[in-house]
């Protein structure tokens, strides 16, 4: 039964990637329009970008899980997510880091439209409730703590490193999905023989 807690750190560290370069970013918009060559009326659009199309996806890519399964669609989310990071990092113009944040929303998006669906899965009634609500602690500790270590980490090693920091939480991420989530049904009203969830 340990494994849901896995699962629950799974689900945690993307839900906590996600959030956290939403508000990372922030606190960089003065260094990038300097180190880009760019306007604060342009640069404020490396926040916008990511939060449009996390909005403009949710709802898509939470039936794409369904039809094709959470575990692919989570490992594909940390996969997206870790290279759009990466990719942000080595952006040498606005033109790629508005591109690069493109790619990075797609993955925060799968990431979060199928963490409360895994979590509810994963748990039985009497613990389902504690670990949504460690979800929403994880989702307010990554939009608080965003300009706190984005300012250190510009002050420390650069703009680029707010986006490299996302990637040892993504690789720990995919092992976590790739080791323990799968068919891990727990609550035998919600899962039966033959069902979908296990079968993905």
């Amino acid at each position: 039964m340990y494994k849901k807690w896995w699962i629950l750190a799974a689900v945690a560290c993307g839900t906590f990637m996600a959030t956290l370069d939403s508000s990372i970013v922030n606190i960089a918009l003065p260094t990038l329009t300097k180190a880009l060559t760019a306007e604060l009326y342009q640069i404020k659009w490396v926040i916008v970008i990511y939060l449009l199309v996390i909005t403009c996806l949710l709802l898509p890519l939470g039936r794409v899980s369904d039809q094709y399964g959470r575990k692919k669609t989570l490992l594909l989310g940390f996969s997206i997510f870790t290279m759009g990071s990466m990719l942000c990092g080595f952006s040498f113009n606005l033109l790629t880091l508005l591109g690069s944040r493109m790619v990075q929303a797609i993955g925060a998006a799968m990431l979060m439209a199928n963490g409360p669906a895994v979590i509810t899965h994963s748990f039985l009634s009497g613990e389902r409730g504690k670990a949504l609500g460690t979800l929403a602690m994880v989702v307010s500790a990554g939009l608080i703590s965003g300009p706190s270590i984005g300012g250190l980490l510009i002050t420390t090693f650069g703009w680029p490193s707010i986006f490299f920091v996302n990637i040892p939480f993504g690789v720990f991420g995919i092992i976590l999905v790739h080791r323990y989530l799968h068919c891990f049904c727990i609550d035998a009203v919600l899962f039966r023989a033959g069902s979908s969830f296990c079968s993905r």
